[in-house]
């Protein structure tokens, strides 16, 4: 960043009159271009190996995969966590662009500008280079715990999300339990483990003989179209390989639908939603 003393002035000028621009808890939702969430991922997966070699958890003999967050006894995975939650994604661009002003109130300018993300998501490629620049200067400030930092906002924010995965989780087991009375050897995965990370599975279990599998997603609500369901609201939302969708709305109904690999995935002007045909089995409570 190359600037005259008059350029430098005025930008600093510029930033000490502007307001940090903060993005809510669900503004990057629909973060899922590969060019922006996985970048993150790798990065963040760079910097947690630095900063924490000795939580590192061997999966097997050839991959290490988890991180357990310092210091907490419930094994959370705080690089699943990262890599998946839009909100902490939020709140690290929110801390750069505080940064941001109040160096520049301080006289001193670390950018010319603040990290702007529009909400079509158009210029989010371009601004995650610029995002990924304050990464590399600032993941010891991010991602070292230190009092009052935003290492522990994000932990904070992780384990609300978790506490609600687990309840979440937990009523969709009770559901499942109900549908299917002869299911057996159930199992929670999900919140880090080897097979939430590779293959979506919330939840296993056996029935007549066979293994089945569940991804669960919370999602804002999901309406019936002529030929599809059409889930609205959902957060990283992808595709997955397991033998059942299940869906907690906002308002806590919960669905399963079938898997055979045609459910697809839509973008309606940066709003995408899981396409679900008709045809596949769906059991609900509102049944």
């Amino acid at each position: 960043m190359k600037l005259s003393v008059k350029q430098y002035t005025a930008a600093v000028d510029k930033l000490k009159a502007e307001d940090p621009i903060e993005y809510s808890e669900s503004y990057f939702r629909s973060w899922n271009h590969e060019t922006v969430r996985k970048p993150f991922v790798f990065k963040t997966w760079d910097y947690l190996k630095f900063l924490y070699p000795t939580y590192l958890q061997k999966v097997d003999d050839k991959r290490l995969r988890l991180f357990d967050v310092p210091g907490d006894p419930n094994h959370y995975s705080m690089l699943n966590y990262l890599a998946s939650n839009h909100t902490a994604f939020s709140i690290i661009v929110n801390y750069f662009n505080n940064k941001i002003i109040e160096s520049a109130k301080k006289g001193k300018l670390i950018s010319s500008r603040q990290l702007q993300f529009d909400k079509d998501g158009k210029n989010w490629v371009k601004e995650m280079a610029v995002f990924l620049t304050f990464y590399q200067r600032y993941f010891d400030e991010v991602l070292r715990p230190k009092p009052n930092g935003v290492f522990e906002h994000l932990i904070k924010v992780l384990e609300i999300t978790n506490k609600r995965g687990y309840l979440s989780e937990a009523e969709m087991l009770k559901f499942l339990k109900n549908v299917f009375p002869l299911a057996k050897n159930f199992k929670t995965g999900g919140h880090g483990q080897t097979s939430d990370i590779e293959g979506g599975v919330d939840i296993q279990f056996d029935l007549r003989g066979e293994t089945k599998t569940l991804q669960q997603k919370r999602c804002s609500y999901i309406y019936k179209g002529k030929r599809n369901y059409y889930v609205n609201g959902v957060g990283g939302i992808k595709l997955y390989k397991t033998s059942f969708y299940g869906f907690q709305t906002a308002d806590n109904k919960l669905y399963i639908f079938d898997n055979d690999n045609s459910i697809m995935i839509k973008d309606y002007n940066g709003n995408k939603k899981y396409i679900i045909p008709h045809r596949l089995k769906r059991y609900d409570t509102k049944i």
